[in-house]
């Protein structure tokens, strides 16, 4: 049987009534892990959001219109001389109330340059190129109206709709709300969306040193500037990649010798090593560090003549005295050294 107009499809569906069932089923079940894509879906699911209590309270009269028209693209068939059209949609949400629009979203199909850069999924080119619509735009530009506080927010995000949490989440500022809903939520793509407005400190580096989600845990990291915190994920988180890039974030150098002295990574030990500047404490990690890594990354930044020296002839480890030796400038040392 011939595949229904795509174009006619969406406009029957954006027609629809909203009490009628078909619509739950058009948007797809709400927590399954891949939600289906694509216009129809997306005015299902912006026609379900619109009908939360707390929508209705604080928008009374807003209609929601759709605009779906179809384009298209000719391309020619290279040694046929002959054309294929591929066929496209132009789409738009608006919400209107009392004649003002409120939000607007559009978009509209990209075609590819060339028929062969467009998965086809047959031997044949494709027949309809659908715009990348989506619902969460849209609703989060809505929820970002001024009519709604953050206590309506904070109620949306006990919707049984995921993109109506999402929505309610990206203008949510309630650090202890969104901790919860990072911490709670069915949906992963609310959880983070949660996270990204976490910035309480303590709440981040939670995140960074106790989630097993890795967006999270990289995204909050990201977002730590608390030295003390970061100190702390620097010296106890199990990834040493975690680690590094705590480090490289970090500016406390009584933190980073720490670091430099405790950790059996040498990739995190030589990342903590290059940010310390102070002469003195790469002097101790360079005496105290038992030949290893951390001495000879610190033996590389001493400029002290007569320490290098006595490292290059005093110390058990080769690989520091040869650092030792590299960094000496004093030919007197120098000849000291090879005598």
């Amino acid at each position: 049987a011939e595949e229904p107009d795509p174009i006619a499809r969406a406009r029957s569906v954006a027609a629809l009534s909203d009490e009628d069932s078909a619509l739950r089923q058009l948007a797809g079940a709400n927590e399954g892990f891949v939600r289906p894509a694509g216009t129809v879906p997306a005015i299902a699911r912006v026609r379900l959001a619109l009908q939360e209590p707390r929508v209705r309270a604080r928008l009374p009269g807003m209609a929601f219109t759709v605009s779906v028209d179809g384009t298209s693209e000719r391309y020619e068939r290279v040694g046929a001389g002959t054309f294929v059209v591929v066929h496209g949609e132009s789409v738009s949400f608006r919400a209107i109330q009392e004649g003002r629009t409120l939000v607007e979203r559009q978009w509209s199909t990209s075609f590819p340059e060339t028929l062969s850069s467009q998965p086809c999924g047959g031997s044949g080119p494709p027949r309809f190129v659908g715009a990348h619509v989506s619902e969460l735009p849209f609703l989060e530009e809505l929820f970002r109206l001024p009519v709604f506080t953050q206590a309506d927010l904070t109620e949306l995000t006990r919707s049984e709709l995921p993109e109506v949490r999402a929505g309610s989440v990206r203008n949510l500022t309630d650090q202890a709300v969104l901790e919860k809903i990072v911490r709670e939520d069915r949906s992963q793509s609310v959880r983070h969306a949660a996270a990204g407005r976490i910035t309480d400190q303590g709440v981040l580096a939670g995140f960074v040193l106790g989630s097993e989600d890795p967006h999270i845990r990289e995204g909050s990291l990201a977002k730590l500037t608390d030295q003390a915190a970061l100190a702390k994920v620097a010296l106890e988180h199990r990834d040493w990649r975690v680690r590094q890039a705590a480090v490289d974030r970090l500016a406390d150098e009584a933190a980073l010798a720490r670091v430099a002295s405790a950790d059996r990574e040498g990739r995190v030990i030589e990342a903590a090593v290059a940010r310390i500047a102070d002469q003195s404490a790469l002097a101790k990690i360079a005496i105290d560090g038992a030949g290893g890594v951390a001495a000879q990354a610190a033996t590389r930044k001493l400029k002290d003549q007569g320490l290098l020296a006595r490292l290059a002839v005093e110390e058990d480890g080769f690989s520091v005295r040869l650092a030792a030796v590299e960094r000496l400038e004093d030919q007197e040392a120098l000849a000291r050294v090879v005598l």
